[in-house]
Protein backbone atom coordinates (compact mmCIF):
# COMPACT_ATOMS: atom_id res chain seq x y z
CA UNK A 1 0.00 0.00 0.00
CA UNK A 2 2.88 2.93 1.02
CA UNK A 3 4.57 1.73 -2.76
CA UNK A 4 1.37 2.42 -4.10
CA UNK A 5 0.43 5.50 -2.27
CA UNK A 6 3.78 6.66 -3.07
CA UNK A 7 4.45 6.40 -6.55
CA UNK A 8 0.74 7.84 -6.84
CA UNK A 9 2.37 10.90 -5.08
CA UNK A 10 5.26 11.23 -7.30
CA UNK A 11 2.91 10.64 -10.66
CA UNK A 12 0.15 13.85 -9.19
CA UNK A 13 4.26 15.99 -8.98
CA UNK A 14 5.35 15.06 -12.48
CA UNK A 15 1.69 15.28 -14.49
CA UNK A 16 1.40 19.25 -12.36
CA UNK A 17 4.93 20.04 -11.77
CA UNK A 18 4.18 20.80 -8.42
CA UNK A 19 4.30 19.44 -4.82
CA UNK A 20 1.86 17.17 -3.79
CA UNK A 21 1.01 15.66 -0.27
CA UNK A 22 4.75 15.81 0.53
CA UNK A 23 7.52 18.06 0.32
CA UNK A 24 10.32 16.68 2.13
CA UNK A 25 12.23 13.45 2.43
CA UNK A 26 10.30 10.65 5.16
CA UNK A 27 13.32 8.80 5.73
CA UNK A 28 15.06 11.99 7.00
CA UNK A 29 12.49 13.71 8.00
CA UNK A 30 13.92 16.91 6.53
CA UNK A 31 14.22 18.48 3.07
CA UNK A 32 17.79 18.96 3.93
CA UNK A 33 19.12 15.42 5.41
CA UNK A 34 22.81 16.54 5.22
CA UNK A 35 24.88 15.99 8.28
CA UNK A 36 22.03 13.89 10.19
CA UNK A 37 23.13 11.66 12.52
CA UNK A 38 21.26 8.36 12.79
CA UNK A 39 20.63 5.29 15.30
CA UNK A 40 18.56 2.51 14.76
CA UNK A 41 17.26 0.50 17.28
CA UNK A 42 14.61 -2.61 17.72
CA UNK A 43 12.04 -1.82 19.71
CA UNK A 44 9.99 -4.51 22.06
CA UNK A 45 7.53 -4.79 19.26
CA UNK A 46 9.48 -6.97 16.59
CA UNK A 47 7.51 -4.94 13.84
CA UNK A 48 8.36 -1.77 14.75
CA UNK A 49 11.97 -0.24 14.23
CA UNK A 50 12.64 3.16 16.10
CA UNK A 51 15.25 5.78 14.72
CA UNK A 52 17.12 8.83 16.00
CA UNK A 53 17.70 11.31 13.92
CA UNK A 54 20.16 14.19 15.07
CA UNK A 55 20.40 17.28 12.53
CA UNK A 56 22.55 20.22 13.09
CA UNK A 57 19.31 22.62 12.89
CA UNK A 58 17.41 20.43 15.40
CA UNK A 59 17.70 21.74 19.15
CA UNK A 60 16.44 17.96 19.83
CA UNK A 61 16.49 14.81 18.43
CA UNK A 62 13.99 13.32 16.32
CA UNK A 63 12.30 10.01 16.23
CA UNK A 64 10.81 7.80 13.47
CA UNK A 65 9.19 4.67 13.84
CA UNK A 66 9.12 2.90 10.68
CA UNK A 67 6.53 -0.32 10.77
CA UNK A 68 6.99 -3.50 9.21
CA UNK A 69 5.18 -5.83 7.42
CA UNK A 70 6.75 -9.47 6.51
CA UNK A 71 5.84 -10.06 3.46
CA UNK A 72 6.50 -13.16 0.69
CA UNK A 73 9.37 -11.30 -0.74
CA UNK A 74 10.56 -10.46 2.88
CA UNK A 75 10.73 -7.36 5.41
CA UNK A 76 8.99 -4.32 3.92
CA UNK A 77 8.05 -0.59 5.31
CA UNK A 78 4.38 -0.34 5.63
CA UNK A 79 4.47 3.04 7.31
CA UNK A 80 6.77 5.65 9.03
CA UNK A 81 5.67 7.79 11.21
CA UNK A 82 7.16 10.87 13.55
CA UNK A 83 7.17 10.41 17.31
CA UNK A 84 5.66 13.27 19.31
CA UNK A 85 3.11 15.90 19.60
CA UNK A 86 3.84 17.36 15.59
CA UNK A 87 3.79 13.74 14.82
CA UNK A 88 3.35 12.71 11.45
CA UNK A 89 2.39 8.93 9.52
CA UNK A 90 3.69 8.85 5.79
CA UNK A 91 0.94 6.60 4.92
CA UNK A 92 -1.68 9.27 6.50
CA UNK A 93 -0.36 11.95 4.49
CA UNK A 94 0.27 10.44 1.46
CA UNK A 95 -3.80 9.48 1.57
CA UNK A 96 -4.61 12.95 2.44
CA UNK A 97 -6.20 11.71 5.83
CA UNK A 98 -6.24 13.75 8.78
Amino acid sequence: ALVRLWLADRACEIRTHEICRIDFLPIWDSQDPSGTFVNIAATADRMVVRVELRHPAYTEPRYLNYRLVETSAGWRVHDISREGGDGWSLVRLLSGKP
